[in-house]
């Protein structure tokens, strides 16, 4: 049973990436827990607040998500899925941590953006919180408004730097979610991979089979966010799969003040695995 946690602020994004994440396994054996950090309203124009009237506006959350739980439950039967409300009035951050540990979760999926309309191209604040942030769980992030389609193309770029042993499994369970094919996008040419490197990406074939997959060699001519948005595009890829590694590309690419989007014509969900060897 995989245990998948749905933050929501009631956004259409958010809403979008909860029904994406429904239909991406549709058939699994899965528990979706609808999850809501809610706070008291600062913009309040009563002249006295009280507990009770706090405690109140919490309850009327509580409600709401219930309600929202059940209406999506109603909405996406199936039996292989159950749904349950999670509500918090802790931050965002403590209240999916708790509930990782609580319910060990295997997989957060959220949009990119929420009710507020974050500015950011790429990531909302939010999501880049909960990607930094979150140690060992791992993240998929679906762009605002994506209509789900059945993967067929999985782009994975990899340095080729590292085993691939205790990071490669969620990799091949969401490949082996439809007929997909794994498109390896290595930066740089065959000619110049070291030993570690040929040793590693013999292992990764290993590791993969019996998944089919392509290995791709692109040329340094960009920078890597450039040269990863230019595959998408020329081999119309379904999903973008990384393995976040301490100082590594992506950990950099989320750092940033303000994060690029992957290619400013190309948005496809973004599946962020958190290597175990950290």
């Amino acid at each position: 049973m995989k245990s998948i946690l749905l933050p929501t602020d009631f956004s259409n994004n958010a809403l979008s990436a909860i029904q994406y994440a429904i239909k991406l396994y549709a058939q699994e054996d899965c528990t979706f827990y609808i999850f809501h950090a809610w706070s008291f309203p600062t913009d309040s124009n009563r002249a006295t607040i009280t507990s009770h009237y706090v405690q109140e506006l919490k309850e009327v959350s509580e409600k709401k998500l219930s309600a929202y739980k059940d209406q999506i439950a109603q909405s996406h039967k199936n039996v292989r899925h159950t749904f349950k409300a999670m509500h918090t009035d802790t931050s965002l951050l403590n209240g999916i941590e708790a509930s990782i540990n609580q319910h060990n979760i295997d997989l957060i999926v959220m949009g990119t953006k929420g009710a507020t309309g974050a500015k950011e191209l790429f990531f909302g604040s939010n999501t880049i919180k909960v990607v930094k942030n979150t140690k060992q769980c791992d993240v998929l992030i679906i762009p605002d408004n994506y209509q789900f389609k059945p993967l067929q193309q999985i782009a994975f770029p990899t340095d080729l730097t590292r085993s691939f042993d205790n990071d490669i499994a969620p990799l091949k369970k969401i490949s082996a979610l439809d007929d997909t094919t794994i498109q390896i996008l290595h930066i740089g040419d065959e000619q110049s991979l070291n030993e570690e490197q040929h040793s590693n990406l013999n292992s990764l074939k290993r590791l993969l089979h019996p998944i089919e997959t392509v290995i791709n060699y692109v040329e340094a001519t960009a920078k890597k966010r450039m040269l990863i948005s230019s595959f998408i595009e020329d081999l119309n890829i379904d999903m973008l799969v990384m393995i976040v590694y301490k100082h590594n590309f992506i950990e950099k690419l989320i750092n940033e003040p303000v994060v690029s989007k992957l290619g400013s014509k190309t948005a496809i969900p973004f599946y962020i695995i958190k290597s175990k060897d950290e």
